[in-house]
């Protein structure tokens, strides 16, 4: 096993039971949480920001421990984990590593994360492209990819994009009207996309 796969395993365990510690004192978790990101973390960036998550998770009215309650208690732990995995370590911490190394080597900048606008059929997208994309991108540290479509989008293909790439990171923005129950289900079972709806001001 590589040394990123073995770092992976490592924060896969120590999730696992802060996850399951979340469930009987949440605050007292949260905070442990954070405190194991502060550990685990390398950079300058990346110490900064746990110590800032510390120090407002001094104040018990933090609305952050809600936030994060909300999470533990109406979020498939399998999902948070993942996603959160993916995110942090893949494209924030060995991938953010791998980019540095990509842009020494070749003289360019390479983004982090990729957006795509998966909106109308004109855009030619298919999911051989967003494949092709994604495994450059892959191959030199970029593991995130966001993707905005509206009511007139076909989601299946994007669904298959999310499974073929399991150590990648994805942010879906969605139309309401394409998401019906086996939709949202087939993006659970994905479990390394963050599903985010939007909808026009004024409605509920």
């Amino acid at each position: 096993m590589s040394q990123s796969g073995i770092m992976r395993a490592v924060i896969e365990k120590a999730l696992d039971k802060a996850l399951r510690d979340m469930e009987e004192n949440k605050e007292r978790s949260i905070r442990n949480l954070v405190d194991l990101g502060a550990f685990f973390s390398k950079s300058a960036f990346h110490k900064g920001f746990f110590e800032i998550a510390q120090n407002m998770l001094e104040d018990k009215q933090s609305p952050y421990y809600k936030l994060i309650t909300d999470v533990v208690e109406r979020v498939d732990h399998e999902n948070v984990k993942t996603f959160g995995i993916n995110m942090g370590y893949n494209c924030w911490t060995a991938g953010a590593k791998k980019l540095r190394q990509y842009e020494k080597e070749n003289g360019r900048y390479f983004p982090w994360a990729t957006i795509f606008n998966a909106s109308c059929c004109e855009t030619g997208l298919d999911e051989s492209k967003i494949c092709g994309v994604i495994d450059q991108g892959t191959a030199a540290g970029a593991n995130c990819y966001m993707f905005f479509i509206d009511h007139s989008s076909d989601l299946n293909f994007l669904i298959s994009v999310f499974r073929k790439n399991r150590d990648c990171a994805f942010v879906l923005f969605a139309h309401p009207a394409v998401l019906d129950e086996k939709r949202i289900i087939d993006i659970k079972l994905c479990r390394n996309t963050l599903l985010s709806v939007y909808c026009e001001r004024g409605t509920a």
